[in-house]
């Protein structure tokens, strides 16, 4: 399937049929990224606008959702293409901020993601599935992202955590879980391992031994 776009009220706009070099990059617990390029003279270029969603799809697997961050977006004449560089939808919680001082005390780790989410002046995120309780003390000050400021309340824990959200649904949904430690697949040369890169630094290797 074709990356579609979708306005800022989920509505399909455009099916982007040219798109070539399209490419992702998921990260745990971090922004997702994506990009993907277009001919200059694809009249459905004029679709693909800031604040606009990307669903993006790897055949016919649904990626996620992304806003094209028109900052990175490089227009070439000379090989008559347009690149958009793209952030998932998560990045809209870097919008919003925290004015003046806000701290939370002996309040579980639930109460302060809903008491962060309601920072939002668009309320793009709902709060999903919280697998933890925990009671830290938080407190930000004049924080210039939210995300940053939710991103960071599970950095205390001593066991892993793992980020997850449904931006299939609107608002979007997060979550906070334990990571899974089943093995859900194995990736093999010959078997499903379509390339790989790998960088050497030969300034290493030995080539003579002196007994």
């Amino acid at each position: 399937m074709y990356p579609r776009v979708l306005d800022i009220n989920n509505n399909l706009v455009a099916v982007l049929q040219n798109a070539y070099k399209i490419g992702y990059t998921k990260i745990k617990n971090n922004l997702w990224t994506c990009q993907f390029t277009l001919p200059l003279n694809d009249k459905k270029n004029e679709h693909v606008k800031p604040k606009y969603f990307i669903e993006l799809y790897d055949h016919d697997r649904y990626i996620g959702k992304f806003i094209v961050n028109p900052k990175r977006t490089i227009k070439n004449e000379s090989t008559n293409e347009i690149t958009y560089h793209c952030e998932h939808v998560l990045s809209t919680l870097h919008s919003d901020v925290l004015f003046r001082y806000h701290q939370y005390s002996n309040y579980t780790t639930k109460e302060v993601l809903e008491g962060l989410l309601e920072q939002q002046e668009v309320k793009h995120w709902k709060l999903g599935t919280v697998e933890f309780t925990r009671y830290f003390h938080y407190a930000w000050e004049n924080e210039d992202s939210l995300l940053n400021a939710i991103m960071s309340v599970p950095k205390p824990f001593d066991v892993p955590y793992l980020w997850t959200w449904d931006d299939s649904v609107y608002p979007f949904v997060l979550n906070l879980v334990e990571p899974p430690t089943a093995v859900k697949d194995v990736i093999a040369a010959g078997k499903n391992l379509k390339g790989i890169e790998v960088e050497e630094d030969p300034t290493n290797i030995v080539t003579r031994i002196y007994p």
